[in-house]
């Protein structure tokens, strides 16, 4: 197993919109999917957004739910803070 990365909001929607080049786009996936992580914001973030259509959605919510989501915890809210 690589390095685990957390996938930012941004990242998520240029993955799921496959709005990015071809090979920008392999090798996020080859680096990101094979474990990927998100942050609760991301959660709610992205399954917060309006979809046009029900399959964008569904794979959204799809994509979401098959990765390890990291609760806000308060260490985890103050390390944030301190970070920012």
């Amino acid at each position: 197993m690589g390095t685990p990365y957390l996938i930012d909001t941004n990242i998520a929607i240029y993955l799921l919109n496959r709005t990015l080049p071809d090979q920008v786009l392999q090798n996020l996936r080859t680096l990101l999917l094979p474990e990927c992580n998100l942050a609760i914001i991301t959660k709610i973030e992205v399954l917060g957004w309006r979809f046009p259509n029900e399959a964008e959605q569904t794979a959204a919510t799809n994509f979401i739910f098959a990765a390890n989501t990291y609760r806000l915890t308060d260490p985890i809210a103050d390390q944030t803070i301190l970070i920012r």
